[in-house]
């Protein structure tokens, strides 16, 4: 394959996120240099396999074309299923994790060290696909990039009064992917989308604006409780709510 081939896979994938974040599909997709790999689910009150296939079917043909998948859209070019059908979660479980012999009770979970991430608008995806993509792929000469299918745009859809119901960020809401560049590249990403944001559990340790990475818009109501229950400022944490290290020093501490 070559890099203009690989190049148009990765933006043909950055653009079919939103209409799969808007069908309730979830899961992760993981590029590297060398490989894009795809674990794409979706629960069956929210669409049926057909359906999955049928919204696949721009990309899965492009596959095809290249000689990736076979013709008929259902297999590798060696003959692997791309698709399973589970019957539960439980099920999945099972066929999937429990049946890792590689995992002992004394296998490690997670690595050491800390992971950079970034919440990319929908709109990028929508306006500038090209754009987005030529990042990730540079990104991906670096080391692999994990772009998890997490977004809750399913649920903006079907509950629109409810995202700013919570705390978070409302970008969590349009956001198709949970980006992270495990080579660590993402002042880039930051740039580049300047209105977006990131989850708070696997970001930059030094995010310049965390206050409104973190919560966006939903950071002065948030500043206000704490100042109800904290008038003194008693608990901080490193980037935390009313925290001195918010901004460099320049974020409001008071409400």
């Amino acid at each position: 394959m070559t890099d203009a081939v690989a190049r148009e896979t990765v933006v043909r994938w950055v653009k079919l996120a939103p209409t799969l974040g808007d069908l309730g599909v979830g899961g992760v997709s993981m590029l590297s240099e060398r490989s894009l790999t795809i674990a794409a689910m979706v629960q069956s009150s929210f669409a049926n396999i057909t359906q999955l296939k049928h919204t696949l079917a721009p990309f899965t043909s492009w596959l095809a074309e290249q000689g990736v998948l076979h013709t008929d859209l259902e297999s590798t070019a060696n003959g692997t299923p791309i698709y399973i059908n589970y019957a539960s979660w439980y099920d999945y479980f099972n066929h999937t994790v429990a049946s890792d012999t590689s995992i002992t009770p004394d296998t490690s979970a997670g690595t050491p060290g800390s992971i950079t991430s970034r919440l990319v608008p929908r709109h990028y995806y929508e306006s500038d696909p090209e754009g987005l993509a030529d990042i990730l792929v540079q990104f991906s000469k670096a080391g692999s990039i994990i772009m998890g299918m997490t977004g809750p745009l399913r649920y903006a859809k079907d509950h629109p009064t409810a995202i700013n119901s919570t705390s978070v960020t409302p970008v969590w809401y349009q956001s198709p992917w949970h980006i992270m560049p495990l080579g660590g590249e993402i002042a880039r990403l930051r740039e580049y989308a300047k209105d977006g944001g990131a989850y708070f559990g696997e970001s930059d340790v030094n995010e310049p604006d965390a206050a409104s990475a973190y919560w966006g818009s939903n950071y002065p109501a948030l500043l206000r409780a704490k100042a109800k229950w904290d008038p003194e400022n008693v608990f901080q944490v490193w980037h935390g709510v009313g925290s001195p290290s918010l901004g460099n020093g320049t974020q409001s501490i008071c409400a």
